[in-house]
């Protein structure tokens, strides 16, 4: 069915709201796809919580306020091809990661060295902030 839905203009004659690429279908079984977003849902995830909790540290508040910029730039990049490389949130969509050869998206390989990266940087400025962070600001006796 999705294979009709991504190859033919069912999807749209009968107003489904959403038509699946054709490239995807193509290139993933249902269980790779599954397997495939869950993976990069949660290093986004991963990503988005380091990037709250080290702005939390600095400002109260602003962790989230950043980390919502970014998920509201992920919208803009999906209008906007040319800022996907730019989206990290954007990546967990296969629609969003190349399929074919200059079709202008980030690669696989572009995407895990940013993951690994990211990760990294991210971790190392955690840990070394939380060292000069007092979380026991206010002991109640």
């Amino acid at each position: 069915m999705l294979n009709t839905l991504a190859n033919t203009s069912m999807g749209t004659k009968f107003h489904l709201g959403f038509t699946p690429e054709k490239n995807v279908i193509n290139m993933f079984s249902p269980i790779s796809a599954m397997w495939f977003t869950f993976l990069h849902s949660w290093i986004s995830g991963v990503i988005l919580g380091l990037i709250v909790f080290l702005f939390n540290m600095k400002i109260k508040g602003g962790g989230t306020f950043f980390a919502s910029l970014m998920l509201v730039f992920s919208a803009v990049a999906g209008k906007q091809i040319s800022l996907v490389k730019f989206s990290p949130v954007s990546w967990s969509t296969l629609n969003y990661i190349q399929l074919k050869p200059n079709d202008g998206l980030p690669s696989y390989e572009y995407i895990s060295i940013f993951y690994i990266i990211m990760i990294l940087l991210l971790l190392g400025i955690v840990l070394f902030s939380s060292k000069k962070y007092n979380f026991d600001k206010e002991i109640k006796e």
